[in-house]
């Protein structure tokens, strides 16, 4: 049972790492995401997944090595930008409808 899940744990992160990665270059290419805020994000948050899902992805099939260590710090390094950002987005979001409820901001 434990080699099947294990299994499917890994067969999980390799479609999630091609899924993401494959968004990601579609996304890029086909959509016009530099043109809004909200496009920039659904990119970069994609980028993101992409980017720790390959990461674990060649950490099974490589082993733990050294240079993954350093990749690690890099790329988990993302990971609070990433929320930083989505934190913000949620806040201006949530401050203009706001305003437009209210026809002014409070104070």
């Amino acid at each position: 049972m434990d080699k099947w899940l294990q299994l499917i744990g890994t067969i999980g992160i390799y479609v999630s790492a091609f899924e993401a990665v494959l968004f990601v270059i579609l996304y890029g290419f086909a959509a016009p995401w530099t043109r809004s805020v909200f496009g920039r994000f659904l990119f970069f948050s994609n980028a993101v997944l992409a980017v720790i899902f390959t990461f674990f992805a060649v950490r099974l099939i490589f082993g733990e090595h050294q240079i993954l260590v350093v990749l690690r710090t890099v790329v988990f390094g993302m990971v609070p930008v990433y929320l930083g950002w989505q934190l913000w987005l949620f806040y201006r979001v949530q401050s203009q409808k706001e305003v437009q409820s209210n026809g002014h901001r409070r104070s």
